[in-house]
């Protein structure tokens, strides 16, 4: 359940919002709405339901996107650039294009019935059904059928009696075609197998194919053509979800035919945009800050370097607008233990290549530019820990330079075990700083009975460790007691105590938790490792003679490869789950909605 705090507060990182609110004449709604739509500030929300958009604009548009990916692909495929003024109107060019994909639609169609129908009509030349009708009226005993090989040598014999006969292969190429003339009946013994004879001669079913692949090769010249004129596509697309946008907030609004009213939400740095809209006309705007119980939309606000993260929060949960924006406080250690996970130079350094020439490639720009943003700090991470930690391409480079194997972080490449003591560490560090931040939260949501048993379960963690190394488990108990007592405040007893002891039983979780963060050690001493057996297979198949240089080169190259593509997968993969489990576990809600400003599509 979420906090309820009173007034409008929020955390940093978190845009702040004001509830915005416009009430005016009827008659100046169109107006009003599309001046919103040119500001794109105001994240609607419906006054009144509306189940389902109109079906039309929306089928018009998804027809519109088709042919733009159409387009797209060809333009790519034969180098074709698009015109700065297109010489077509945006929707003339888009029924251009249309009307061209579904023509070519038509014409595939038609070259694939000729084509089977050609593999019918070749063996029988071109005889026509009529000819054949003809020869039996005037009296031909004339029969035509298949059979399987195997069955032709038995009527072979009857066969033999006919004035004329021929066998063919047919298009499935398992069975025969027969035709015979016999002077007389045919024998009895003689059963063929109906045989579908082609509607057309073959003459003209290969005149006809070959006029409809010229028509297609027409209509492919046409779609390249067109190609050039591909802008005034994508603005008849972007005029229609305009169209769209416009009518399903027109769709959502109160009022009568007298009045109209909108609602919605807008950061409060751009509220003066909106206040300015009424001037001297017949409407109003007015705001306030969001009430207790109301959770506006998110947008979230970090510094340079945690925005790079924000891609992997959203593909996950936004939080919401009480609880404040965490992408600051998991960035840090999701870079870490990327970078342990990995923890190889030569990966670092190339995956921060990857994302550098992908971004470049692609003209990364937005949330695409972030996520480049996010691999290349993971990659710089990477880099530097598998620095410290003495790794490059699975191979120990202090030792080939001859240096201190304890020097810098070496000695965890050297003593595993205390890369394993040390990812737990990193489990208690992060897991005692996510109860902290619950706890910062309850004091000021001044539920204080619920800060009192998270002091307990901070107090767990150091409490085994004072138990271990001191043999006391007073700061444990302690711990445990504060739990009992205040997890579940209630007035009632039995709910207090028996919250109580449930979470008591939950207790195994948290320490399930913090092995959870074993999955670190694993991922990077796995990567080493296998990086390193790579190594010495390639070595190994060196020593074939003349060509063995060729064998460790494919070795090295695709061992490698495939060994860094894993291991990247998952060193983002498991860190992140233990951002979002385990971290987020101990002080995240989320359930946050993404700010969506009514505006014109592709921001005007």
């Amino acid at each position: 359940m979420r906090p309820q705090p009173q007034g409008g507060k929020c955390d940093m990182a978190v845009v702040k919002m004001k509830r915005v609110t416009l009430v005016g004449a009827a008659d100046l709604k169109e107006q009003v709405l599309k001046e919103l739509m040119d500001l794109g500030v105001v994240h609607v929300e419906p006054l009144v339901t509306v189940d389902e958009s109109p079906a039309d604009l929306v089928s018009r548009i998804a027809a519109a996107r088709r042919a733009l990916t159409e387009l797209k692909k060809r333009a790519k495929e034969h180098s074709i650039d698009a015109r700065e003024n297109p010489t077509l109107a945006p929707d003339e060019a888009l029924q251009r294009v249309t009307d061209l994909i579904q023509r070519r639609a038509e014409l595939e169609s038609r070259r694939s019935a000729l084509s089977k129908e050609a593999m019918q009509a070749e063996p029988w030349g071109n005889v026509q059904i009529e000819d054949m009708d003809l020869l039996k009226e005037n009296g031909v005993n004339l029969i035509v059928g298949q059979v399987q090989p195997a069955t032709l040598k038995k009527i072979l014999p009857l066969l033999e009696e006919a004035a004329w006969y021929t066998t063919v292969s047919l298009a499935d190429g398992r069975d025969l075609g027969v035709a015979a003339i016999f002077n007389t009946q045919p024998p009895g013994e003689l059963e063929l197998e109906d045989t579908p004879m082609p509607q057309m001669p073959f003459k003209e079913v290969r005149s006809e194919l070959k006029q409809v692949t010229k028509d297609l090769d027409e209509v492919e010249t046409d779609l390249n053509r067109v190609c050039r004129d591909m802008k005034a596509v994508n603005a008849a697309e972007r005029e229609m979800a305009d169209q769209l946008a416009l009518l399903e907030v027109k769709l959502t609004l109160g009022g009568d035919e007298e009045i109209f009213a909108l609602t919605g939400w807008c950061p409060i740095d751009r509220l003066a945009e909106v206040e300015k809209l009424p001037g001297d006309r017949a409407f109003a705007v007015m705001s306030s800050d969001p009430e207790s119980g109301e959770y506006p939309p998110i947008i979230l606000k970090n510094g340079k370097f945690s925005s790079f993260f924000e891609p992997l929060l959203k593909a996950f949960n936004l939080p919401h607008y009480r609880e404040g924006d965490p992408t600051v406080f998991f960035a840090p250690f999701m870079a870490a233990f990327f970078g342990f996970c990995l923890g190889d130079v030569a990966y670092g350094i190339l995956l921060f290549i990857c994302a550098t020439v992908l971004g470049k490639k692609f003209k990364a720009e937005g949330e695409a530019l972030k996520a480049v943003r996010l691999m290349q700090t993971l990659g710089i991470s990477a880099a530097l820990i598998g620095g410290l930690t003495g790794m490059v391409f699975g191979e120990k480079y202090y030792e080939m330079l001859g240096l201190n194997p304890q020097g810098m972080l070496y000695w965890l490449s050297e003593d595993p075990s205390k890369f394993f003591y040390l990812s737990l560490g990193f489990g208690a560090v992060q897991l005692t700083f996510g109860m902290l931040i619950k706890l910062f939260r309850l004091i000021r949501l001044e539920r204080y009975q619920e800060a009192v048993s998270m002091i307990g379960w901070l107090a767990l963690l150091p409490g085994v460790g004072v138990w271990v190394m001191k043999g006391t488990p007073l700061l444990f108990i302690a711990g445990a007691v504060l739990i009992f007592l205040f997890n579940a405040p209630s007035p009632s007893v039995v709910k207090r105590l028996g919250g109580g002891a449930w979470a008591l039983y939950n207790i195994s979780g948290l320490f399930g938790d913090v092995m959870s963060y074993a999955r670190i050690f694993g991922l990077g001493l796995s990567t080493g490792i296998i990086g390193h057996v790579i190594n010495i297979i390639a070595m190994a198949a060196g020593g074939t003679p003349y060509i063995g240089w060729i064998f460790t080169l494919l070795i090295l190259v695709i061992g490698h490869t495939f060994n860094f593509a894993m291991a990247v997968i998952g060193s983002v993969v498991h860190p992140a789950r233990l951002q979002f489990l385990e971290f987020f576990g101990k002080f995240f809600e989320g359930g946050g909605d993404a700010y969506r400003p009514f505006g014109k599509a592709g921001g005007g």
